[in-house]
């Protein structure tokens, strides 16, 4: 007995832990649902109370793929032959080479082969009867000790490698910011399959990913000024601001700095803010760059407490202690009144975090409500900040307002970390930290000055680091740049997301610089990545292009989905049938078996494609092998002469190798399928696995549970579809015994 009641707990927990991950699918249909059944001018109030709730279930829903829910499929390959003719030297560059590439060029476009291989070959055939190698060519290649033709290839085939690997991350950054859902972007080769479930602008997207990227080092402000500007956003929001005067960008009353604010210290914002939270001690200053002189004390990578929670949550406690004061706007109110109060006077500064200190190497402060202070209060010094992806958006649409555009000085751009910083670990925590940066309008260098980039150990520290080369243009334009801001922040940018933004510490002379302060070597990987981006030569193409459309994906569902109960109706109706009262139980299995499979998916976020269903068909038709095999040998038990109880215990004992072995072969299959496999096979597969592995719970596990729990209350006849003769000797042996 106390055997049966685990076994109950068991099972009533996984199927109590599914209905948990497809809450959220049901969620997303039903508010879906509403949300395009109002119009638009309705939509707008709907949003305002249900969007927080329709965007969270959207997001742990159980996602469709392209092939379902329409879309643009593209195809697009980095032109290799062109990054190997733009590598070469100029000067060197004849006839035979160029029609080496023009021959690489075609061949390329009809085969797989690598293109290095295939340049190799045509160079060999059009280059060598005039006796000139690839070293003739690639003069500026950096082989180090090995200089052969066999080590121009391998740079060569290198360099590729790390273009499309540049495209790849290019792309990726875009589609993020472009703001498809679910989008697929598979690298195979040279080529870059992408993926936009729900896209229909063909245009717009084409622009977006033909479009070059730039990378460009732009100077961070984080001084007084910056808060200033944003008091006046403040003020302009809560209506404080003549908007008339909103017009004169030239605000020469932003520029100008009381004096009196240099002489406030860091204990005085404190107290003017009422801020008794002190910021992460761990900001200290960087070990000595050795090499470069470029350390990353990215003290924004370090908020005080509270981190990436918006001031507004806590704005009651934070509200200016003014207490006593005639000019105290929130005079008389309770501590609920001014934290709404002080809501309405700040809707933008209250989005993200503030932490002030006088200098980058020196302590963070949270003055998140520094902001309620007048602008004499604002003591010179370094100002950073953090938000949630939330807040960023929210941020951005304040921002394209026109009042809000004419109190922000030209020369000033508000930009956003590229990548949050989460204690899950997970890549899209909604709770991540990013960074807002205010950095200049035009890039004091752009990223075609770059010609390597590689991740590293650093030899002292052991962290990872990224060594970055330049061309001597660039390194005497650097050289002027970090000579004249030492001690001044300047920001990587590519495609206005900001990857880093490292402390100059000295004049980096020679075009060599080295950034530290990745969190690991993965992430060292990423920037020296994005640095490579900025010189990146070979274009990107777009080779295929088609839009799967919505009746398409529409006709998809209704045959997938009608093929699914088709064929969970047939296998119903077969083994209620044919094995009466054990058929009705295997059937109870497969339904919830289908059950616990999507809730797997939900669980996994997953994508579900028309290979995934068929997957699902698949799995409905082994749902009930298990069962198959175990119910033929409990009926031969029975035919024996064996006890009921008996019967039903030899029946999953003896069977249980056989269905072992089944599925576990079934399970192999599918594990090759997915690592050799791509997109749709791979689809098809994940969706497979998981299901065989529910089958293993659902027609073993929980169907003798069944069986068991009846036979302990003293169940004296099952139905397994056997004969009637072994009916009657069953239960003239059970009346014997």
């Amino acid at each position: 007995m106390k055997s049966t009641t685990t076994r109950l707990i068991l099972i009533a927990l996984s199927i109590i832990a599914a209905g948990f991950f497809l809450w959220p699918t049901y969620k997303f249909y039903s508010l879906d649902s509403e949300r395009n059944a109002v119009d638009s001018v309705a939509r707008i109030k709907w949003d305002s109370i249900h969007k927080e709730d329709w965007e969270d279930a959207r997001a742990k829903r159980i996602k469709l793929g392209l092939d379902l829910q329409g879309g643009i499929y593209i195809t697009m390959e980095v032109d290799a032959p062109a990054l190997l003719l733009e590598t070469a030297n100029r000067d060197a560059i004849d006839d035979p080479f160029r029609k080496a590439i023009e021959t690489t060029e075609n061949e390329a476009k009809l085969s797989d082969e690598p293109v290095i291989d295939i340049f190799a070959r045509n160079f060999k055939q059009h280059v060598g009867p005039t006796g000139r190698t690839l070293l003739d060519y690639y003069t500026d290649l950096n082989l180090g000790q090995d200089i052969s033709d066999e080590a121009v290839l391998a740079k060569l085939g290198q360099n590729i490698n790390e273009a499309v690997n540049q495209a790849e991350e290019v792309i990726r950054r875009r589609i993020d910011r472009y703001g498809v859902s679910e989008p697929s972007i598979t690298k195979t080769g040279r080529r870059i399959i992408v993926e936009l479930p729900g896209a229909k602008n063909e245009e717009e997207v084409r622009g977006l990913l033909q479009t070059t990227a730039r990378l460009e080092f732009k100077l961070v402000k984080d001084g007084s000024d910056v808060v200033e500007v944003f008091k006046k956003i403040d003020q302009v929001l809560a209506g404080k601001v003549n908007l008339n005067d909103t017009t004169k960008k030239a605000d020469t009353t932003l520029a100008k700095k009381d004096t009196a604010a240099a002489k406030i210290d860091s204990t005085a914002v404190a107290k003017k803010g009422d801020s008794t939270k002190k910021g992460d001690s761990s900001a200290k200053k960087p070990a000595a760059d050795t090499n470069t002189q470029l350390a990353s004390n990215d003290s924004s990578k370090k908020p005080g407490t509270d981190t990436g929670k918006n001031a507004a949550n806590d704005s009651s406690a934070k509200t200016t202690d003014t207490a006593g004061d005639p000019n105290d706007p929130y005079k008389g109110l309770s501590d609920e009144e001014k934290g709404k109060r002080y809501l309405a006077d700040h809707p933008f500064t209250t989005l993200f975090q503030t932490i002030y200190r006088q200098n980058s190497d020196s302590k963070g402060e949270d003055v998140t409500t520094i902001y309620a202070g007048q602008p004499s209060s604002f003591p010179k010094g370094q100002y950073d900040f953090y938000l949630t992806k939330a807040g960023i958006e929210k941020i951005r649409e304040l921002l394209a307002r026109p009042d809000v555009r004419a109190v922000i000085p030209e020369d000033m751009v508000v930009a956003f970390s590229a990548h949050g910083q989460s204690d899950t670990k997970k890549k899209d925590d909604p709770n991540a930290v990013f960074n807002m940066f205010v950095v200049t309008r035009d890039a004091e260098l752009t990223g075609e000055v770059i010609t390597d980039a590689t991740k590293n150990f650093d030899n002292m520290t052991g962290q990872p680091v990224v060594h970055m080369d330049m061309n001597s243009e660039g390194a005497d334009r650097w050289a002027d740049i970090t000579g004249k801001n030492i001690k001044k922040r300047v920001a990587i940018v590519l495609d206005s997301a900001v990857y880093s933004a490292p402390t100059v510490q000295n004049r980096i002379a020679g075009g060599s610089s080295q950034i530290t302060g990745s969190r690991d070597l993965q992430e060292a990987e990423l920037l020296a990545i994005v640095l490579k981006a900025g010189a990146l030569k070979a274009p990107i193409k777009i080779i295929e292009e088609r839009i799967v459309g919505p009746s398409l994906g529409e006709d998809s569902i209704s045959k997938g989905v009608t093929s699914m109960f088709l064929a969970a109706g047939l296998v119903i109706l077969f083994m209620a049938v044919y094995y009466a009262f054990g058929g009705v139980v295997a059937d109870a299995a497969v339904i919830i078996n289908v059950y616990l499979t999507m809730a797997v998916l939900a669980a996994l976020q997953a994508t579900l494609t028309l290979p995934g269903i068929g997957g699902l068909v698949v799995t409905i038709g082994m749902a009930v092998d298990g069962n198959i095999l175990i119910y033929e040998r409990i009926r031969e038990e029975l035919a024996r002469g064996r006890s009921l109880r008996q019967a039903v215990s030899d029946g999953y004992n003896k069977a249980f190798a056989a269905i072992i072995d089944t599925h576990l072969t079934t399970i192999i299959t599918g594990i090759i399928l997915y690592v050799f496999g791509t997109g749709p096979i791979q689809g098809f597969a994940v969706t497979l696995i998981i299901g065989i592995l529910a089958t293993l719970f659902t027609a073993v596990f929980m169907t003798k549970t069944v069986f068991i729990m009846m036979l302990d209350r003293g169940t004296t006849s099952l139905n397994f579809g056997q004969p009637k003769s072994h009916k009657v000797a069953t239960e003239t042996q059970q009346a014997r015994a």
